[in-house]
């Protein structure tokens, strides 16, 4: 029996190049799978080893700061969230 969806908004298919960065080593290339609203499941190299956290650079001037909610063989899938606290204060 299939569960009943739990996204809060539809899943986009999609194949786009994007890139995970931490600041701490130099961003990542990904491949974006599918996007929403809210969140997307991105392709990566070691699941086991992506951040917890991190800065996903969609295109020019689009990011998104993403926090991981699970991850499997071949990919992660992440949730959109606010940017740290720390951050929100240095660009105000």
């Amino acid at each position: 029996m299939n569960e009943p969806e739990k996204r809060r908004s539809e899943r986009r298919p999609i194949t786009h190049a994007v890139f995970v960065a931490t600041g701490v080593s130099p961003p990542m290339k990904c491949q974006l799978l599918d996007i929403s609203e809210f969140g997307a499941r991105i392709r990566v190299g070691d699941p086991a080893s992506a951040p917890q956290e991190f800065l996903m650079q969609l295109g020019k001037g689009l990011t998104r700061w993403s926090r991981v909610m699970w991850r499997s063989d071949i990919a992660i899938g992440v949730e959109f969230i606010e940017p740290p606290e720390s951050l929100k204060r240095n660009v105000a």
